[in-house]
């Protein structure tokens, strides 16, 4: 699948579908209210549909989300790190369906406005690589949730003091051990590199194919994380104490 070049030569705006964005950004969060504004299940129609034609032209494996081609798009509800939330998938000629992140088309579309290449910097690999790690680790966080509020339906945060409840809930990595540290240490002991990581993209997500190393990173990390359980806010607010991961790629 191709598209025409998106990019009117007026500074980051860009044209698709006969529709005017003044940026990626601008065009990111579009897709994204299309996501939260479209009933389940609903097939998108209309010019919704035109522009979600082109714009998923940008995604990296592009040609794989079509397949044998696209029937249409449509909005549904799953699981993402324990919390409800909604994905953007695509019905395809033979049936199949298939989700897709609303994000990866648009950082895509920076990428190609910043180099003039679609290729994915090496950043996005790493975020990649990580949250597929994350997804490993999903049932030793949410069992953590479950057994905080297994006698309450509303607990006071240990860090802001307000109370919040199960829906509200993070599961949060105690410093020094954070999750970026706690990754970085067991590629470094194992002598991983991201980049050589097999993924599969499971649309909203991507997964770690072998599961020999998926059981390896589990372990590791329910041996050295020491979990807590944290209102949304005070985890939005925490300071970060990024790693280098540069050393691994």
């Amino acid at each position: 699948m191709t598209a025409p070049p998106p990019f009117t030569g007026n500074k980051s705006q860009l044209s698709l579908a006969g529709t005017l964005f003044n940026s990626p950004t601008a065009l990111s969060e579009h897709i994204r209210q299309l996501l939260w504004s479209q009933p389940v299940r609903a097939p998108f129609t209309g010019q919704e549909d035109a522009l979600l034609r082109e714009w998923v032209t940008y995604h990296p494996d592009a040609a794989q989300k079509a397949g044998t081609g696209i029937t249409a798009f449509y909005v549904d509800e799953h699981r993402d790190y324990g919390a409800l939330s909604r994905g953007i998938y695509i019905r395809r000629t033979d049936g199949s369906v298939i989700d897709i992140s609303y994000k990866e088309p648009s950082k895509a579309l920076v990428q190609l406005h910043k180099t003039g290449t679609l290729a994915r910097p090496a950043r996005h690999v790493v975020d990649d690589f990580k949250n597929a790690l994350r997804l490993i680790v999903d049932p030793q966080c949410l069992a953590v949730k479950r057994k905080v509020f297994r006698n309450d339906t509303t607990l006071a945060c240990p860090v802001t003091g307000q109370p919040f409840t199960f829906d509200s809930a993070h599961t949060d990595h105690l410093y020094p051990m954070t999750f970026d540290a706690i990754a970085w240490h067991w590629c470094l002991i194992w002598d991983i590199r991201p980049a050589e990581v097999t993924l599969v993209d499971q649309g909203t997500s991507f997964k770690v194919k072998d599961q020999q190393l998926a059981d390896a990173f589990a372990g590791f990390h329910l041996e050295t994380a020491n979990l807590r359980v944290i209102s949304k806010t005070a985890n939005i607010t925490a300071p970060r104490y990024p790693t280098d991961w540069n050393i691994l790629l």
